[in-house]
């Protein structure tokens, strides 16, 4: 049923068969790797990523997570959080959750805070993270203190924070 989705018609008589929404250089990447198992340069990491996941080819797209998490930094960590949550990576999902967490205090002024503040589930696990992060009563009195000043979309997870901080405040 996968590969009948993918025609036109239930019968195709065409000599080739269009591939909508991938380009040659993103296809021929997937195809090297189908028939080579290596996986050549890859002139886009993310299209290569859409593209693995959406034909299910798990050996590239294990490789291009790797890749990503490589290239994972404070710039990109939002963008490649939502990425990996899209396209079920849960590596890079882990380790980018990890770095926006850490640093969420220069991020929240960053265009696609928004799109972390409009999760709740989000902010829970974000804030959770934090609180678990801390290591002792002075770390998590800080880490509250921290959070309550940079004001961190508190109505948002009002909820969280009476369960969290309830003790410290």
């Amino acid at each position: 049923s996968f590969f009948r989705d993918l025609l036109p018609t239930p019968d195709c008589l065409q000599k080739t068969i269009p591939i909508i929404g991938v380009d040659k250089k993103t296809f021929d990447v997937l195809l090297h790797h189908i028939y080579t198992g290596t996986t050549p340069a890859i002139p886009d990491v993310k299209k290569a990523l859409r593209t693995a996941n959406r034909f299910a080819c798990e050996g590239l797209k294990g490789e291009v997570e790797t890749k990503l998490i490589q290239s994972l930094n404070i710039n990109n960590c939002i963008e490649l959080m939502f990425l990996a949550e899209s396209h079920s990576c849960p590596r890079l999902e882990k380790k980018a959750k990890a770095m926006v967490a850490k640093h969420a205090g220069l991020l929240k002024g960053e265009a696609e805070w928004k799109d972390v503040e409009n999760s709740k589930e989000l902010m829970t696990e974000l804030l959770t993270s934090n609180w678990n992060a801390a290591s002792s009563d002075k770390d998590k009195s800080w880490c509250a203190a921290s959070c309550l000043k940079d004001k961190i979309s508190w109505l948002s997870v009002c909820g969280l924070c009476v369960c969290l901080f309830g003790l410290i405040l």
